[in-house]
């Protein structure tokens, strides 16, 4: 299993699951503007990509 299977963004939260049962829970008021989500969004997809997920 990948260390990052599946990412998940909604409005309040984006979340990185790491297995079944957990996750890493990144509140959207950690992120200084919504480029900021976008720009973080695109990199875990990327280097989910990367790592065959």
């Amino acid at each position: 299993m990948n260390s990052m299977t599946i990412h998940v963004l909604r409005p309040g939260f984006t979340a990185v699951y790491i297995n079944a049962l957990a996750a890493h829970i990144i509140p959207r008021r950690a992120f200084a503007s919504n480029e900021q989500v976008w720009q973080f969004v695109a990199t875990v997809k990327e280097r989910m990509r990367a790592a065959g997920g």
